[in-house]
């Protein structure tokens, strides 16, 4: 590219597409003598990469966060010190993750993971019947709750409480239930409560 620059002045390429470019600078005095050499121009590829937002509730696993679709040859570093193509998180927050090439290029993603907590475990009290029940067991409510389950042999089954007619979160019986278990449902991430 024959470009004019003037005297005593510096030339910035203008291509920013990936490939390598030729330029030819030519130096002429005042009296009209020239000398002229050929300088390339490299621009390197950068490397791209994505994130995607997570959401788990706070008793499940980590979640991994994976940056490998950069490519090969790439050096990773993320906001939380974490120097691999992934981490394994659970902690709210935003993480960052800056690739780097070969060729020194980087590109950085960033994605969001966001815990919700768990729903309480209900307080359980087990307390005198009535005409129909000897045993009538009654919990407390638990925020975020739609709706409750009980278990009668420590957690393997779960079925809808027999409750006292006009008394929610009640179960009756006729005996007693030395393991029973309460838990709240609902509508979120974290639809099963503790126990």
């Amino acid at each position: 590219t024959n470009t004019t620059v003037g005297t005593n002045q510096q030339f910035t390429p203008s291509q920013n597409s990936v490939g390598t470019y030729t330029y030819t600078v030519t130096v002429t005095s005042a009296g009209g003598c020239s000398s002229s050499d050929n300088f390339d121009y490299t621009v390197n590829a950068s490397p791209s990469v994505s994130l995607y937002d997570e959401a788990i509730c706070e008793l499940d696993p980590p979640v991994t966060l994976d940056a490998s679709n950069a490519g090969s040859g790439i050096s990773y570093q993320w906001s939380n010190g974490g120097t691999g193509s992934t981490i394994n998180v659970n902690t709210d927050g935003t993480y960052i993750v800056t690739v780097t090439n070969s060729n020194g290029c980087t590109a950085t993603a960033d994605a969001v993971l966001s815990v919700e907590r768990q729903m309480e475990a209900p307080v359980v009290n087990c307390g005198p019947g009535n005409d129909a029940f000897k045993y009538i067991y009654t919990w407390t409510d638990v925020t975020g709750s739609t709706g409750y389950e009980i278990s009668e042999d420590g957690g393997l089954t779960w079925i809808t409480p027999n409750s006292v007619a006009g008394t929610p979160n009640t179960h009756a019986t006729n005996a007693i239930i030395l393991n029973l278990m309460v838990r709240g449902f609902g509508n979120g991430l974290c639809r099963e409560g503790l126990t």
